[in-house]
């Protein structure tokens, strides 16, 4: 789900980088996703503009001047149901584009600036519920992104700085009670973190450093005063001991450390573009 873009507008429409059919024209070509001629290294292409399956389906429409979009580009899937509408202006999407899934039902919502992402973009389940919603600011996560399992409950709200998880991040258990939090700086998990039971019981608590655990770490047994301590450097467990309830430690072997790593899993967030994944259905 992660894929790095460099320029939206272009990923978007590499499916539409070959010669078509056009109900005026044979000869007509398109260039480039928003540039067109009425053939190669010709003069730029003013009016409407439509592209065809090799059945002869229809697969996209707009209207362009001087070869770039402008107005609404809608595109098709092979068996004619609608796939996307994107508004344009000089060639790049401006305005709320909606991306559909096979069924029909909406599986994306943008907003767009002169081809640049701004504002609120919307995910959806095939349901139709909603899956997740974020802001974002020149084409970056930048704001609270909350997602939602096929119920409607949140899974997580994690909050985003030009791209990078910049705050708390926290996930929640089905029963609305928190599972982890995480303190993010500049993408990388800073600080404590903690994670609960579904009773509301803390788990385990560790000391993280740029990604890694720094410090301290605590495994807590549910319902139980017995806890495992531990102390660690650079990602790594270095010492621990089995605590009773009166206190007393035992020293944890090798083997016994190790199990501890699958308690203290650190899920770090950079660079998130999953809104983004979308440009592959399109090609």
């Amino acid at each position: 789900m992660k894929k790095i873009f460099s320029f939206l507008c272009i990923i978007f429409f590499t499916a539409f980088l070959h010669a078509e059919k056009h109900p005026l024209s044979k000869e007509i070509f398109f260039s480039s996703s928003v540039f067109i001629t009425a053939k190669k290294n010709s003069k730029p292409y003013s009016g409407i503009a439509d592209k065809f399956y090799s059945d002869g389906q229809h697969e996209m429409s707009g209207f362009f001047i001087n070869g770039k979009a402008y107005g609404t580009l809608i595109g098709y899937y092979p068996d004619g149901t609608l796939h996307y509408t994107m508004p344009c202006y000089k060639g790049n999407p401006d305005g709320k584009v909606k991306i559909y899934n096979k069924d029909g039902v909406l599986e994306y919502e943008f907003n767009f600036n002169r081809g640049v992402a701004q504002g609120t973009a919307k995910k959806y389940y095939f349901n139709g519920r909603l899956k997740s919603k974020a802001n974002y600011r020149d084409n970056k996560l930048d704001g609270l992104e909350i997602v939602y399992d096929k119920n409607g409950k949140i899974e997580s709200k994690t909050t985003y700085s030009n791209g990078l998880v910049h705050g708390k991040s926290v996930h929640y258990h089905k029963n609305g009670k928190i599972a982890s939090e995480t303190k993010f700086i500049n993408g990388k998990a800073e600080g404590e973190l903690k994670t609960y039971f579904k009773s509301g019981e803390i788990a385990s608590k560790a000391d993280l450093k740029n990604n890694l655990l720094n410090g301290k770490a605590i495994i807590f047994e549910k319902g139980s005063g017995y806890f495992i301590d531990l102390t660690c450097r650079d990602g790594n467990i270095i010492k621990g001991y089995f605590v009773n309830e009166s206190g007393k430690k035992k020293v944890l072997r090798k083997s016994q450390i190790n199990k501890c790593y699958r308690n203290l899993s650190v899920e770090t967030y950079t660079n998130k573009t999953d809104f983004f994944v979308f440009y592959k259905d399109l090609k």
